[in-house]
């Protein structure tokens, strides 16, 4: 019976992150809105520039934060759409990026929602790959307060890195109506 119910969650992942691409190329979104209100901005702690490729790297970090005088919640079971881009046709690997797992963490290192990698190539390439992160639990952001959380995945397998070319790797994140984008990373 347990071996029945792991294939049943697997295959219900896989359903999720293949809508969640498709939703996140159409310009739609999969369920997800502040309670409270709030703003959702790329960090100014996140990464940019040159980096090395890792089992594991956080390379999206963006803030919640709240109204003056209202809390701003992302609730449990909301889903994050991630897209992971490059203008270098080859640079993510469809091979190896394909079921990779990625986390969300927040300001204390706890993670708060996840998601894995699943690969697309857009015709005439160059490749994306998307992630629908589910969160985990509530993550309220009192009055007046912000919230950083911090996107991590295993970069060696989404980038090939058998080139001699840096690869190059933007990630935009998609919540109810708000896109964000990245900065671009050179690994």
């Amino acid at each position: 019976m347990k071996t029945r119910s792991k294939v049943l969650l697997s295959t219900a992942v896989v359903l999720l992150i293949a809508l969640g691409a498709t939703l996140y190329a159409s310009g739609t979104s999969l369920q997800g809105r502040f309670i409270g209100g709030g703003s959702i901005a790329l960090s100014s702690s996140s990464p940019s520039g040159s980096r090395s490729v890792s089992i594991s790297d956080d390379i999206f970090v963006f803030d919640v934060e709240a109204t003056a005088v209202r809390p701003s919640v992302i609730q449990a079971e909301d889903v994050l759409l991630f897209k992971f881009s490059s203008s270098t046709t080859g640079d993510i690997d469809p091979a190896n990026g394909e079921g990779g797992r990625v986390s969300l963490t927040d300001s204390s290192g706890d993670e708060v929602g996840h998601g894995y990698v699943v690969t697309y190539e857009a015709a005439g390439n160059p490749f994306y790959a998307y992630a629908a992160v589910v969160m985990l639990g509530t993550v309220t952001v009192a009055a007046g307060d912000t919230e950083t959380l911090t996107l991590n995945l295993d970069s060696s397998s989404l980038l090939d890195e058998s080139s001699e070319s840096d690869d190059e790797l933007v990630t935009s994140m998609k919540y109810g109506t708000t896109t964000v984008t990245g900065n671009i990373l050179r690994y």
